[in-house]
């Protein structure tokens, strides 16, 4: 019964001594990891924190910059002429000299 109570001290002594190590490696990477993190923190706020692109915007004057603005055409357009204004021989279509529809046929239409 010794023998037995001693093999499972030394088991459990091994098994301690074994996470032990686990644990002092993982806060060493933990360690690392921080320091890391805290040195992409800093070049984040350094990309983030651009003085140049503050001074301008607020030298920017919406009034005075027309470069973005030289597609713009106020001009007035002519208007397209009306199919009537271009053949005034051409007769007004009427609906009642439309042939009468009937359900599920479809009319054809001549090519003149």
């Amino acid at each position: 019964m010794r023998v037995a109570a001693r093999w499972r001290v030394s088991r459990l002594k091994a098994k301690v001594a074994s996470l032990e190590a686990l644990t002092t490696l993982m806060e060493a990477t933990i360690e690392e990891l921080e320091d890391e993190g805290e040195d992409l923190r800093k070049e984040n706020e350094a990309l983030l924190n651009d003085d140049d692109d503050d001074d301008y915007e607020e030298d920017f004057d919406m009034e005075s910059d027309t470069k973005d603005e030289s597609f713009i055409n106020d001009e007035d357009e002519e208007p397209e002429p009306l199919m009537s204004d271009e053949d005034p021989e051409e007769p007004a279509f009427d609906d009642e000299d439309a042939p009468p529809a009937h359900e599920g046929h479809v009319a054809a239409l001549d090519d003149d």
